[in-house]
This record gives structure tokens, sequence and C-alpha cells, in this order.
């Protein structure tokens, strides 16, 4: 699977993506919401699910999740939060996510749900290329990892940049329109 990792703790993001890459899926990772937001918006159909931490620079999770689902991407979502009570958690559902995973938490676990969502959303993982070992990366690109952003990711990064005001504007004209406050920082 192709998958986008929002999660702003680097140390935890990068552990997720090199554990995501030795089970032969390939991860985007991002800092912040609006990059986050920006690319799930821009790359629609390319990704096969979205982990998103809950508590993110720049647009919070739950508002990052509001935001695909109003643009009907149907990707499914799984929300990490240090937050564990019964009312974070419907908020997070509520918001769109799929699935919702409190931390500290055990990379198995996360990985079991991550290949739960992609059983009900499509093909389980993308197979190695032609002579591939077990344990490799599944694409080129994911060998490409720095810890940031694979080189993709950087290069939609520098032409959404124009994008991320506009889209933000909008949101907060909605949302203005609808009575409620934006939680856009």
């Amino acid at each position: 699977m192709h998958i986008l990792v929002v999660e702003d703790e680097g140390r935890l993001a990068a552990l997720m993506s090199r554990r995501l890459i030795e089970e032969r899926h390939t991860a985007d990772v991002i800092r912040d919401g609006i990059t986050g937001l920006a690319l799930a918006l821009a790359t629609n159909a390319d990704y096969d699910l979205i982990v998103l931490d809950r508590m993110l620079p720049g647009l919070d999770g739950l508002d990052l999740c509001r935001g695909i689902r109003a643009a009907g991407v149907a990707v499914p979502v799984l929300t990490l939060s240090a937050r564990a009570d019964v009312e974070d958690c419907v908020a997070a559902f509520d918001a769109g996510a799929d699935d919702y995973l409190t931390k500290p938490f055990a990379l198995e676990e996360l990985l079991a749900r991550v290949h739960a969502l992609g059983r009900r959303s499509g093909p389980l993982a993308r197979g190695p290329g032609p002579g591939a070992c077990a344990g490799e990366p599944a694409a080129p690109e994911a060998a490409a990892q720095d810890g940031a952003t694979t080189r993709r990711g950087r290069g939609l990064i520098g032409s959404l940049r124009r994008v991320w005001a506009r889209a933000l504007t909008g949101a907060a004209f909605m949302s203005g329109r609808s009575g409620r406050s934006s939680s856009v920082s």
C-alpha cells in the first residue's frame, strides 16, 4: 500500500516509516497538517491509507480529516493520538476517521490496523518488484526515504504552496457561513 503518514514527532514518524517499508509498503512522511492536507487533496487516489496524528502544527488532525472528507476523498484514515478519552475517540470518528489508536502503541498493533484497513479498502500490499527479496522496499521511491519526505512529496509540496492559502481561505469562509469557528492557526 502507498501510505501518507502525517506525524510531527520526528522519531516516531521515522520509526513508523521504516516499519511500513519493511512490510513492503511505501510511505510519504509529512510533519504538519497543512502540508498533509495539501498532499491528500492533490494526490487523492494515490494513497491507499492515511495515518494521521491528531495534534499537528499548522492544522489539527481532526480538521485535516474533515477537509479531506469534505473534498470527497474516501481513503481510509487511521488517527493516532495521545488522548485516550472516549470523547476524543468519538470526535475522530465524527471527523471521518476509520480507526483510532492511542499513543503509546506497539508497532505490531499499528501494522495490524494498517493491514485490516487495507483488506477493507483494496489490495493488502504492493508486492515486491521482480527479483526483490522479502523485506526489500516494494518500490524504488521507498528506498529514497530521508526522514522528512520522499522526493515525490517534496516536489508536490513545492508546487502546492499557492494552493494552501486558497484552501485555508475557503475553509475559513465555509466555517464562517455555518456558524462554526475555524481552528486553523
